[in-house]
């Protein structure tokens, strides 16, 4: 596993659903699983996200100060550990995501869709969560080693929290604190381009993600391993261009055929490019 992360790594994917062992919900593992990925990016500027397992988050969570509570804990836990690690000269905090895949696109989810309302509103159960980590890991000292802990403070407040979103929705854009992860397609429309923007410099200290999956298609840039690799070449340019900073890559993990709701039989990925009734490919191996 280790030699497959690192040949990843020369690419600049991320591999954290390998990477996760199976046992983290464990205390005792969060102190290795967190200096594997810091050592990791110690080794190679390629390897630049270290996302946080904290999924799954219960629909209608409801804050408490409450140490006790799992989603409490699994947060905690990592952010303890990422400061641990850092120091004056370099924060890993720097480096966290929140990818909280049970709101994923949740625009096209009424539950989730206003839920995550909630969940994301200024002043809501995530802003609350994050604050109660903050307090806690004040508390508990692991800030006094710091020559000005306002910075590792803030550090933990601008990490990036991504959620995909299928379609524009005015309602949710600049109002929610998230980092936008809309489909590519979106930033087809300058209007919408111009109102992302607004939003990640407003709430998400410039923070603006893209990702494909099973779509879009040809004209739009994917992965598919059946159009056209311009489309492939061009993702990173028409980044830059829209001032997108972040790609959340749907998958190059799945080792499993999946019907859009759940992982079935397993795939032989030298027989077989499908996982999915949609397209082959996407950055599957």
């Amino acid at each position: 596993i280790d030699a497959y992360i690192r040949m990843f790594n020369d690419f600049k994917v991320n591999t954290e659903l390998v990477t996760q062992p199976d046992y983290y919900l464990n205390d005792d593992n969060y102190e290795e699983y967190v200096k594997y990925q810091c050592d990791l990016i110690d080794e190679s500027d390629n390897y630049n996200t270290i996302p946080i397992p904290v999924t799954p988050v219960p629909i209608e969570y409801k804050f408490s100060r409450d140490r006790s509570n799992v989603t409490f804990r699994f947060v905690y836990e990592f952010i303890k550990e990422l400061v641990k690690n850092s120091s004056d000269e370099k924060f890993y905090t720097d480096y966290a995501i929140f990818y909280l895949s049970n709101f994923d696109e949740m625009d096209v989810w009424a539950d989730r869709f206003e839920y995550g309302k909630k969940f994301y509103a200024p002043g809501g159960e995530f802003e609350q969560l994050m604050n109660y980590v903050i307090e806690c890991l004040n508390s508990d000292g692991y800030f006094s080693k710091f020559s000005d802990k306002s910075k590792i403070i803030q550090s933990i407040k601008n990490i990036v929290n991504v959620n995909a979103i299928v379609n524009f929705k005015e309602e949710i854009v600049g109002k929610l604190n998230l980092t936008f992860c809309p489909l590519l397609s979106q930033f087809n429309d300058d209007t919408q381009v111009q109102r992302y923007n607004d939003a990640a410099n407003k709430m998400t200290n410039g923070n603006l993600w893209t990702y494909t999956c099973s779509g879009p298609r040809s004209p739009y840039p994917n992965f598919h391993i059946d159009d056209f690799n311009l489309g492939t070449r061009t993702t990173g340019w028409m980044m830059k261009q829209k001032n997108i900073n972040g790609y959340l890559y749907w998958s190059v993990t799945q080792y499993s055929d999946f019907d859009g709701t759940s992982n079935g039989e397993y795939v032989d990925p030298y027989g077989e490019s499908w996982r999915t009734a949609q397209c082959p490919g996407d950055g599957y191996l």
